[in-house]
């Protein structure tokens, strides 16, 4: 007889090890509990506290009793309908904006939670310079994601023909908070 080939004898060996566990539960897969998506609610602070430039404009009437021309009175009306124009682009701006956030896993995982402010200015074509943190929520992926979302969001709408501006300056409060189910 003949030595036993070393490589026959390791073929052997692992075809039967294989064997094994395929046989076995090691290698099958188990049912994975699939979870419900968490929900990311963006809270909004009293009216009364926001800055004049995030204020909503009161809504109009759309019976107005006819009022004489005077030319003073249609710039100033004229000007209340370029107000109401650019508060209708902040918040689509700012919807958009919440639509890109998305919650870093490994901070809804540990369940952390926080508030970021952030700057940037909008061009009138939609597209974003100079992103920046103006108040830290204490967790750099949260900061981070804020910035980012702002990011992915761009670009945006150009501005509307009647803003005559070149440029926005925007801040926001993008505020992670994980909601719990009932």
């Amino acid at each position: 007889m003949g030595r036993i080939n070393p490589l026959y004898v390791s073929f052997v060996l692992s075809c039967a090890f294989h064997s094994y566990l395929i046989g076995s539960d090691a290698l099958r897969i188990k049912d994975v509990e699939v979870k419900k998506p968490i929900e990311v609610e963006l809270r909004a602070e009293k009216p009364e506290y926001l800055p004049e430039k995030y204020r909503l404009a009161q809504e109009k009437k759309i019976e107005e009793p006819v009022k004489e021309e005077h030319p003073a009175q249609d710039t100033i009306e004229s000007q209340d309908v370029i107000k109401e124009s650019i508060l209708r682009y902040q918040d689509s701006v700012k919807q958009k904006i919440q639509e890109e956030r998305r919650y870093p896993r490994w901070a809804l995982r540990l369940g952390r939670e926080g508030a970021v402010r952030i700057s940037f200015d909008l061009l009138s074509l939609g597209e974003i310079k100079d992103v920046r943190l103006l108040h830290s929520s204490g967790i750099d992926e949260l900061d981070t994601e804020a910035m980012d979302a702002v990011k992915r969001a761009s670009p945006f709408l150009p501005f509307p023909g009647d803003f005559g501006r070149r440029e926005l300056q925007f801040e926001i409060d993008i505020i992670f908070r994980i909601v719990s189910e009932k």
